[in-house]
């Protein structure tokens, strides 16, 4: 499954994808978290422990097999099924030619058939960055992370066009207002946006992002709400996806584990 994670700047894209990364990887799904920003490279303040970053730049303009695109992944730290694939930190928009769309969508289908998820965290600017352009026209899922501002009212107003091509499908996105606190005004925004969940913002997990340590999963009401998440828009979705129940059909993954088998067994998540 192909999820793209998308939104205005400062709207939580980047936590939520990876948390969603992590979140998945417990419950023992092989997941890939791809970030897309080439235009500031903020990698190495997410993964911090990270000393030999190896840039991912090439893999969309060569025709590579399924060894050397591993060999470009990196594993997340305390994670037994999850990996990522970046730009490397002081990496730029001009580090690499433009890339051709057709080798994107082949190494998106390529990367499809080796992970049970890949989840894009989307570039806000789309206009310039092929790999979120092409992500948001293929993925069977797309969070477009709103929040509560008139900046990022603005931004949905002035980009939202950018994708009005049928084939992104932006009725079907899945709204949340995200990074959402009590002293904004959230009804006008839930009505603004239509969107189907909150995200609010949660100190714990800032402070998580600000010490590298998305990677671990702790209590909070933000946890609630993607597991719930996870369980009603990916899980289940998935699950009739791969039956054949829905439109299209998945051919079969190739299974593959980064690290062993000590994730937890269970398949769904307490909303609690």
């Amino acid at each position: 499954m192909i999820i793209s994670v998308w939104g205005s700047n400062a709207s939580g894209k980047t936590t939520f994808a990876t948390k969603l990364g992590v979140t998945l990887d417990s419950i023992k799904k092989n997941t890939l978290i791809i970030y897309t920003e080439n235009l500031s490279v903020d990698i190495s303040s997410i993964y911090p422990y990270e000393k030999n970053f190896i840039s991912m730049g090439d893999l969309w303009q060569m025709d590579l097999s399924e060894d050397e695109i591993y060999k470009l992944m990196h594993t997340v730290r305390g994670t037994d099924n999850l990996a990522y694939l970046a730009y490397a930190p002081k990496e730029n928009i001009f580090s690499y030619p433009v890339y051709a769309k057709y080798n994107v969508v082949k190494v998106i289908m390529q990367l499809a058939d080796m992970f049970d998820f890949l989840i894009f965290d989307c570039s806000s600017d789309v206009s310039s960055n092929m790999i979120s352009m092409t992500a948001l026209e293929m993925s069977d899922i797309v969070f477009r992370m709103c929040s509560g501002t008139f900046k990022s009212n603005c931004f949905f107003d002035s980009n939202l066009p950018l994708l009005s091509d049928s084939r992104f499908n932006v009725e079907k996105h899945i709204n949340i207002l995200s990074s959402a606190r009590d002293y904004e005004a959230l009804s006008i925004y839930r009505a603004k946006y239509a969107t189907s969940y909150d995200l609010a913002f949660d100190e714990s997990i800032h402070k998580q992002f600000i010490e590298g340590e998305l990677n671990k999963i702790n209590k909070s009401k933000y946890q609630n709400t993607l597991n719930n998440i996870i369980n009603k828009e990916i899980l289940l979705k998935n699950e009739l996806k791969v039956k054949g129940i829905s439109k299209e059909v998945s051919k079969p993954k190739k299974k593959f584990t980064l690290f062993g088998k000590k994730a937890k067994e269970n398949e769904v998540f307490d909303d609690e």
